[in-house]
């Protein structure tokens, strides 16, 4: 029997390229988890600023909502997967009457922030939007890209008096 020599190269410049692909595939998605964790690390220091700072004279917070987009927007990603829109990013205040105690209620800081797919040149959603409809994780069922919503609630600091 003669020795087959050059067969263990030829087995390994077959599942190279598969191995490579499978590792950078968890690479990708290690990056891709980690842009939604600063995301959510955004709202929730948003929502923790909100709570404990002075609104502005109007009664809103509107120059911490401008300062927080930007960052947001500004801040290093390590993808491109998700798009931040001037009116994506919310803070507001909710009442809540069912932690009343005493005739003194707190407000709740609500943060929202709303992540768009981005379809401009992301090769990922390029690739995933045209998968069957059965199995597309980036559609809705209106046919329209996902978006993916972060939102926070936090108690104000400051007491308010209900009557």
């Amino acid at each position: 029997m003669k020795k087959q020599g050059g067969q263990d190269f030829v087995e390994f410049a077959l599942v190279l390229p598969l191995f490579v692909l499978f590792l950078m595939g968890i690479v990708y998605g290690g990056l891709l988890y980690g842009d939604f964790v600063s995301y959510n690390n955004w709202v929730r220091s948003a929502a923790r600023e909100a709570a404990i700072e002075e609104r502005d004279p109007d009664g809103t917070y509107g120059s911490l909502q401008k300062d927080y987009l930007k960052r947001i927007q500004e801040s290093d990603k390590n993808t491109n997967l998700y798009i931040v829109k001037n009116d994506d990013f919310k803070i507001d205040n909710v009442t809540t009457d069912s932690h009343l105690k005493d005739g003194k209620g707190y407000l709740q800081v609500r943060v929202t922030l709303k992540l768009s797919l981005n379809d401009n040149g992301n090769g990922l959603v390029e690739t995933l939007k045209s998968w069957p409809d059965k199995i597309n994780m980036v559609k809705d069922s209106n046919g329209q890209l996902r978006t993916f919503t972060i939102v926070y609630y936090m108690y104000e600091e400051i007491q308010t008096n209900k009557k």
